[in-house]
């Protein structure tokens, strides 16, 4: 573990816990990687199994891409990095299940036009089936999975027909295979954004939500009559969203259905997202707003041990991200929380563990071609090491600054071969150093600091990172 920087890292966001409840208390921040390139987060997995093991699935952009996978135990840090998958972000786009069984992992990926069935073995093994349904080609990367109680496999996909147009397709794994059911859902010519959400109840009846277009973008809710069952229904689920986009959903034994939807008024303006409840044997209460007076979507939900829901989101200006990620929790009423500010966090997942705590995965893009993923969560025993070291470069780089142009802070990233003293300073168009980032002994692997510009007056800058043997330099601008 390398502490100084995890430390900086922590820093940066210290003081927006000021108001910080119980789901986050003690929470650490994680490297899971820091190998310099594009690591994707955007359309993979990061799910909780039945024994709190955390699994998580992200793509790789390097010698033509991977999809990796990792998992964590509720006593360990991160387990070394396995390569299931092989092939480029476009092609290759893998889902693990809401719940993962602890006797067996398993992942749906598209790889083209093909959909791929793999199971990990108990050595770390994996194989894979092929179970593209039949007369379809498998045109979008929309799919969800998950498995209930009895270890059924249940997934779902956004199939696009031989004879033109979209579909979801519905299937139930067994020992005789995937079996396929074609939903006759109204996708329309645009299936590919239906973004369907899957949850399963214990007795194995499944519960689809989808995005449709009707009047505007609506979701429906669409459910079977058992395992395996060929008899649907269907339901519009409505808030005061003009459109609605995306569903993150939840099955509970004891609070029943749960849902939060993301939409706006049209043209990404505002962002609400707005939370759902259907009780056993009731009907839809009433929709809750859940991200107050803020521009928010891409909600993401977890529950605690109470039924009190957590909702993660991204934070818009308009259509555009921030690059800021906040948190809203339910006790009594609904209430909004910073989480990182920072501007370059993107693409939360949240599951919430047996303890109530909540374990987030998301992922910072410091520059067109260095995308890299972050836990944030409970801190495992202290004799365990957190990450899992990627190599490291021949000598020290100074990464591009991020964001550039900027108004008010952004973070300075750069990283060391090996032990050595460093310096990283901020410079006038005059050679006259302004600010002193860092300086000392540091030790190997990747840095951050924060630039605060609300002393600075716009205009050029120049960041210059050395070191005994080393200078590097970066032009900064500020805007005000």
């Amino acid at each position: 573990m390398n502490w100084k920087h995890l430390y900086i890292a922590f820093v940066l966001i210290l003081f927006l816990f000021q108001g910080a409840i119980a789901q986050w208390e003690n929470a650490i921040l994680d490297t899971i990687t820091e190998n310099l390139v594009d690591d994707n987060l955007s359309s993979h997995a990061f799910v909780m199994g039945s024994d709190g093991t955390l699994h998580l699935t992200y793509h790789y952009d390097d010698s033509g891409g991977y999809t990796l996978y990792q998992y964590r135990r509720p006593d360990s840090g991160w387990a070394t990095v396995e390569y299931p998958l092989a092939g480029s972000e476009n092609v290759a786009i893998a889902t693990l299940p809401k719940n993962v069984r602890p006797d067996s992992v398993w992942m749906i990926a598209k790889y083209g036009y093909t959909l791929l069935l793999f199971i990990r073995g108990p050595m770390g093994d994996w194989t894979h089936d092929t179970i593209t349904p039949p007369d379809v080609n498998v045109g979008s990367a929309d799919m969800a999975a998950t498995v209930d109680d009895f270890g059924r496999w249940h997934v779902v996909i956004v199939s696009e027909q031989f004879g033109g147009g979209y579909d979801l397709h519905y299937g139930l794994y067994s020992n005789s295979g995937m079996q396929w059911q074609r939903l006759n859902t109204p996708l329309g010519p645009y299936g590919s954004g239906a973004a369907p959400e899957l949850v399963a109840e214990d007795s194995g009846r499944v519960h689809i939500f989808y995005r449709v277009l009707a009047w505007g973008y609506i979701i429906n809710h669409t459910w079977n009559d058992g395992p395996g069952g060929h008899t649907w229904q269907t339901e519009s689920l409505s808030n005061s969203n003009f459109d609605n986009y995306t569903t993150k959903a939840i099955w509970s034994r004891e609070y029943g259905l749960c849902a939060a939807i993301s939409g706006n008024d049209g043209f990404g303006f505002p962002g609400r997202i707005y939370y759902h409840r259907k009780p056993h044997e009731s009907g839809w209460l009433t929709p809750e707003l859940a991200s107050g007076t803020h521009s928010a979507v891409n909600g993401q939900l977890a529950l605690d041990s109470y039924g009190n829901p957590m909702i993660v989101w991204e934070e818009t200006s308009g259509n555009i991200l921030t690059g800021n990620i906040y948190y809203a929790m339910y006790d009594q009423q609904w209430e909004n929380y910073p989480l990182f500010l920072n501007s370059i966090s993107y693409y939360p997942q949240v599951v919430m563990d047996d303890q109530d705590r909540g374990n987030l995965i998301y992922a910072m893009d410091y520059y067109p071609d260095d995308e890299e993923i972050y836990f944030f969560g409970p801190e495992p025993p202290s004799d365990v090491s957190l990450t899992n070291s990627s190599p490291l470069p021949n000598s020290p780089i100074l990464h591009p600054v991020y964001p550039n142009p900027m108004n008010a802070t952004c973070t300075i990233k750069f990283t060391l071969p090996s032990v050595q003293q460093a310096r990283l300073g901020i410079y006038n168009i005059l050679g006259q150093e302004i600010q002193v980032l860092a300086s000392g002994i540091h030790e190997p692997g990747v840095h951050y600091c924060l630039l605060d510009a609300a002393t600075l007056a716009s205009g050029w800058y120049v960041v210059i990172l050395e070191t005994p043997a080393f200078r590097q330099t970066q032009f900064l601008t500020i805007l005000k």
